[in-house]
């Protein structure tokens, strides 16, 4: 989430994502997934109903 957030609020491309999420390509993946299977969407409504 960590990532998410960084690229929304820099509004930079993954490949500049700092390496402290780990390998950008990874990371893309890996959020793509959540995306697809909605887990993304999930994460948050449940923030958002904080």
């Amino acid at each position: 989430m960590d990532a998410i957030l960084w690229l929304a609020r820099t509004a930079s491309p993954w490949r500049d994502l700092p390496p402290e999420p780990g390998n950008w390509r990874t990371v893309h993946c890996r959020v793509r997934r959540w995306t697809l299977s909605g887990v993304c969407e999930s994460s948050f409504q449940n923030v958002r109903s904080c």
